[in-house]
This record gives C-alpha cells, sequence and structure tokens, in this order.
C-alpha cells in the first residue's frame, strides 16, 4: 500500500495515484488518458473561479461593480475543451509522472492538489453508490442526479459555500457544476465500469512506503505478445514529467495490428521458463 496524502502538497505540486487493470484497447487508453485532462482542466478552472472570487471581494469589500459571472466567466462561455485547456497555465497543466504496465497496474499524474482531490472524491464516492444501488436509486429519486453527485462530495460543498456567501445565485452554480464537474466526471466514471480505473489515492511521494513502493515497481512487467510481439518505448514503462500528449503519441505509434493488448499474468504464476517480451 501506498501512503495517502489528503491535504498535503510537494513543491513540484500533488500526486494523484490512479490503479487499474491492464488488457484494454489502445483505443480505450487513449480516451482514459484525454477524458482524465479534461477532468482535471475544468476542475482547475472550477477552483480558480473560485479563488478569483475571494480575491474580487477582499478587492471591493463585497461591493462588486458587476455579477461575478460577468466578471470571472461570460468572457468565455460557453466551455468547450479547447477553452477550458487554454485557462491552464503550462506549469499547471496535468503531467503523466509514472506508469506500471500490470493487473493491476497504476498511473501516477502530478498536478495541482485541489483539482486531483476533487478528481479523487469523485471517483470514491462514485464507486460507493454504485455498490449501494437501492440507496443511490432512492436518493437520486428524491434530490436529483446533479444534486446528488456532489452533496456527499465534502471539499466540493465547501468550495461552493465560498461562491454563494458572495452572491452567486443558485442557477449560476447550478451551471458552473454541470459544465466544469458533472460532465466530464461523468465520463471518468465509464473507465470505473471497465475496471481501467480501480482505485485513486492522493499519494506522499516523500513517505519511506511510497518510496519502497516505487522501488519494488521498477521490476520489469511481462506482457504477452498479441498478433504480433508488442515493444513498448521506454515511454511506456515509465514516464516521468512528460505531458499526456507526447505520451499518447508515443503508444500509437507502439499500436499492433491487433490492438488489443492480451492481459498481464499474474508474476507469481509465471515460470522461469515462460518465453515472455518485457517491457
Amino acid at each position: 500500500m501506498v501512503q495517502t496524502q489528503s491535504f498535503k502538497s510537494t513543491k513540484e505540486g500533488s500526486i494523484l495515484h490512479i490503479t487499474g487493470n491492464s488488457g484494454a484497447l489502445v483505443e480505450d487508453v487513449s480516451k482514459y488518458l484525454k477524458v482524465l485532462d479534461h477532468a482535471y482542466n475544468s476542475a482547475y478552472v472550477f477552483d480558480s473561479i473560485i479563488k478569483q472570487s475571494e480575491e474580487l471581494n477582499d478587492k471591493y469589500n463585497g461591493n462588486f461593480p458587476l455579477p461575478l459571472r460577468n466578471l470571472l466567466w461570460l468572457n468565455w462561455w460557453n466551455p468547450n475543451e479547447e477553452k477550458i485547456a487554454s485557462l491552464v497555465p503550462v506549469e499547471h497543466k496535468l503531467k503523466l509522472q509514472k506508469v506500471n504496465i500490470n493487473s493491476p497496474g497504476f498511473w501516477e499524474f502530478l498536478g495541482n492538489l485541489n483539482p486531483l482531490q476533487f478528481i479523487r472524491e469523485y471517483l470514491k464516492d462514485n464507486h460507493e453508490r454504485k455498490k449501494d444501488r437501492k440507496y443511490r436509486e432512492e436518493d437520486e429519486e428524491k434530490l436529483g442526479d446533479l444534486q446528488v453527485e456532489f452533496k456527499r462530495i465534502e471539499i466540493i460543498e465547501k468550495k461552493i459555500e465560498i461562491i454563494k456567501k458572495l452572491g452567486v445565485t443558485d442557477d449560476d452554480i447550478s451551471v458552473l457544476k454541470n459544465e466544469l464537474l458533472s460532465k466530464p466526471f461523468k465520463q471518468l466514471s465509464t473507465f470505473q465500469d471497465t475496471n481501467l480505473i480501480i482505485d485513486a489515492e492522493i499519494v506522499d511521494p516523500n513517505s519511506e512506503s511510497y518510496i519502497s513502493n516505487v522501488k519494488s515497481s521498477n521490476i520489469p512487467a511481462p506482457i504477452l505478445s498479441a498478433a504480433r510481439p508488442f515493444q513498448a518505448p521506454s515511454s511506456v514503462k515509465e514516464v516521468r514529467g512528460k505531458n499526456l500528449e507526447k505520451f499518447l503519441d508515443a503508444l500509437k505509434k507502439q499500436e499492433p495490428n491487433n490492438t488489443e493488448i492480451q492481459g498481464v499474468e499474474k508474476r507469481d504464476t509465471l515460470n522461469e521458463s515462460d518465453d515472455l517480451k518485457e517491457v
């Protein structure tokens, strides 16, 4: 187990550790990374709106010259992926820190703490609600999908309370939640159904347990060949500090004729004589 770090970040940023199964189509992995990147960017913009609202409140002492929506987000509305991505500074964009291809393996992403926490808490809450289907259905019938999605995620509710106190209307809050949280996060939940996402944690890269886990994961992971041997580039085995676009390009260039990569067998079930390609 890696040690979780819920409310701290290093000077380089914070790490989101996502556990997931291998054996997915390259096409699905590509979609997963793009959806995660968009969810992070959207959460980053949502968090930025909250911070900027507080800064404007201090500047004008609560007497805004215009409604906050006019000051902060109407100039780039309606949001789309390209607009949202353009609002995230390069130094704060999500970076692929490390990949371990195994079954299960893991992905590690470096970024700002709050957006990563939004994603982690949503995935955990979504997993719990799916386990308790009866409760979820009754809850959604009473309160509606959008309210249920975030009502139990404390960090998001606290952020919403901040802008409520600054005079942002319920209608404006509903639009922000729908466009910047609900829509992109719902896309992520589809990868929980296929087990590309099994668990998500914010980890402390300086803890002894994490360092030990990283060292043990450096053992090469065997991978069964598909239609022809799949020779993954070094960037697939381990990528540090690279943008997701570069990883996707490297992955696509190595895509075999049969794009389904066969599942990795558990290491303890393999014999020494097994003739397997290693990444």
